[in-house]
């Protein structure tokens, strides 16, 4: 099995941006609009001792403000960069990247929170994007939860298991059946 980690905003204002990606992004009709904080991978351990290293990392982390620049071009794809905010995701993105996840530091190029607005095949068509997603308005939210999917064989995405920040783990508790 693989396991992909992402951010599943709540922005205000969204619709635009997610009717581009229908138009543009091959994925946006399997998935909603994110920002990738570790790309399928597979999965070192069991998915229950990635979910509980992802909590502990979940439970250090406050809620904090995002907000999207303007989107630029890279290779194929239309990016819609995060400038407020960057920082707290590149933060959370490290601390997963520890322990068990510590193979899925390295990437090139080098990490920067983003929404896809599109891919494309063509020039012109990256152009097209490009331009409509210039006129993207700014877009602005509160995060306080990322997603731990679990990816089967085939792709499809088997379970989520949503992490909200700031929220500390309680140990869980015995019970015990009394006996007659």
């Amino acid at each position: 099995m693989r396991c992909a980690i992402a951010i599943y905003p709540h922005l205000p204002g969204s619709r635009a941006l997610e009717q581009l990606r229908q138009r543009f992004d091959p994925l946006a009709g399997t998935t909603p609009c994110h920002i990738t904080l570790l790309a399928p991978f597979d999965l070192p351990l069991s998915s229950e001792n990635m979910v509980a290293h992802a909590l502990q990392i979940a439970a250090t982390l406050e809620p904090f403000t995002v907000s999207t620049g303007p989107a630029f071009p890279r290779r194929n794809a239309v990016l819609v960069p995060i400038s407020q905010g960057h920082q707290a995701i590149v933060q959370l993105r490290s601390r997963l990247c520890k322990g068990m996840l510590a193979p899925q530091r390295t990437i090139r190029p080098a990490f920067e929170p983003h929404i896809t607005a599109g891919r494309t095949t063509t020039l012109e068509e990256r152009r097209q994007c490009l331009a409509a997603a210039m006129r993207l308005p700014r877009l602005s939210g509160i995060i306080d939860q990322f997603s731990c999917d679990i990816i089967d064989s085939a792709g499809h995405i088997r379970s989520t298991t949503t992490l909200l920040l700031g929220q500390h783990p309680r140990p869980a508790r015995r019970i015990s059946t009394p006996t007659f």
